[in-house]
């Protein structure tokens, strides 16, 4: 068994290059989550206000609720 490596740990999701990052697919829903610190203190504030980070089902909602939820975040920051 030459060259076979074993790989510990749970399958990473594919996600779509279209989608905004930080976005996955777990179980034919869509979830979104922080992907470096600034983004990390912006799921935080949506967890804390009571916000799930489930986007939705379909790319197109997804995309919705991140610029509903994220975007707004991210412009302040900027």
């Amino acid at each position: 068994m030459k060259n076979m490596k074993r790989h510990a740990g749970r399958p990473r999701t594919v996600t779509d290059p279209k989608l905004p990052k930080g976005i996955r697919a777990v179980d034919g829903k869509l979830y979104w989550r922080g992907t470096d610190e600034a983004t990390r203190a912006i799921e935080d504030r949506l967890r804390d206000a009571g916000i799930s980070r489930r986007c939705g089902s379909t790319p197109t909602e997804a995309r919705r609720w991140y610029r509903e939820n994220v975007a707004p975040h991210l412009d302040a920051q900027a």
